[in-house]
């Protein structure tokens, strides 16, 4: 009877059937698995990008940080007050410059146009072919 049984699971080991129920499972795991190992590098790399992430967030914190602290100087609010209020400290005189710039521009101006004037009158004099040689030889 034990020969028997032997025999009876032996040949369920050495069937066609087995053999192929074997190969089947021996492919289910290699699927999954590689299903798994692909879930696992999609989450390692989104991990990545993640901790690169909050790299940068920390930078911008830090310079964040910096800003407040140089807002909050007193170096800060006074040249703020002087801009945008028009305030001055005690005993500080304040002048104030208008259209100034106006006239050196004009003054810087009417030089260079005295300057074409000049330019014009000498080179009416000058011949032609002249005129082009200085022109090629600059």
């Amino acid at each position: 009877m034990i020969k028997n049984e032997n025999l009876f699971w032996r040949k369920i080991y050495t069937s066609p059937f087995f053999f192929f129920l074997g190969i089947i499972i021996l492919i289910f795991c290699f699927v999954s698995f590689g299903k798994e190992s692909y879930r696992y590098y999609k989450i390692n790399k989104e991990v990545s990008s993640l901790k690169q992430e909050i790299k940068k967030l920390e930078e911008k914190k830090i310079q964040t940080k910096e800003l407040i602290e140089y807002l909050e100087t007193e170096s800060f609010q006074e040249k703020q007050a002087r801009l945008e209020l028009g305030m001055k400290k005690p005993n500080e005189q304040v002048v104030i410059l208008t259209g100034a710039s106006k006239k050196i521009e004009n003054k810087s101006i009417d030089i260079n146009s005295e300057n074409n004037k000049d330019t014009k009158e000498n080179n009416s004099k000058i011949i032609n072919p002249i005129k082009w040689w200085e022109y090629f030889s600059k």
